[in-house]
């Protein structure tokens, strides 16, 4: 393979590997995103501390004399996982359209954390990506360099 077809193929490799991502991980932001702007803001009592894996809780909380069991992963505005006890006291957003729908993590907090890695994750996921492609241009301009000597040239 030449040298331009290795760096069409590692910078098309790396646009559509970061698009991926971005599709990926958008509609976790477009979630949060919605829960920040509609959500309303109650409180729930835990009533489990081993609902699963990844440190969930389940957690119950009222809306008009309904009661409601979720079960998730605290986030932003509320105590670690570690320093929850049974009948602890934590945060909760709901949505007033689906009261059964609801996040134990303050919306817009997780929402700018997912933009965060939205802009952090392409450049360092480009880093590997330019260096091969640095690399490539390189071998390609010692080689001209060689040919030139020898009075040879180089494929394209």
């Amino acid at each position: 393979m030449t040298t331009k077809r290795r760096v069409l193929f590692l910078t098309l490799h790396y646009v559509c590997a970061a698009l991926f991502l971005v599709l990926l991980s958008s509609s976790e932001w477009l979630r949060y995103g919605r829960y920040a702007k509609l959500a309303v803001e109650t409180k729930a009592a835990v009533v489990d501390l081993h609902a699963g894996s990844h440190q969930a809780i389940a957690y119950q909380y009222a809306v008009e004399s309904q009661t409601y069991r979720r079960v998730g992963c605290t986030g932003y505005g509320n105590p670690n996982y570690y320093d929850l006890k049974l009948g602890d006291s934590i945060r909760v957003w709901y949505l007033p359209d689906n009261r059964m729908a609801s996040i134990a993590t303050e919306p817009a907090a997780e929402q700018r954390n997912n933009a965060t890695i939205w802009l952090i994750g392409p450049v360092w996921f480009a880093l590997p990506y330019s260096y091969l492609i640095w690399r490539e241009l390189k071998r390609r301009r010692e080689e001209d360099a060689i040919g030139g000597e020898n009075g040879g040239g180089t494929r394209i």
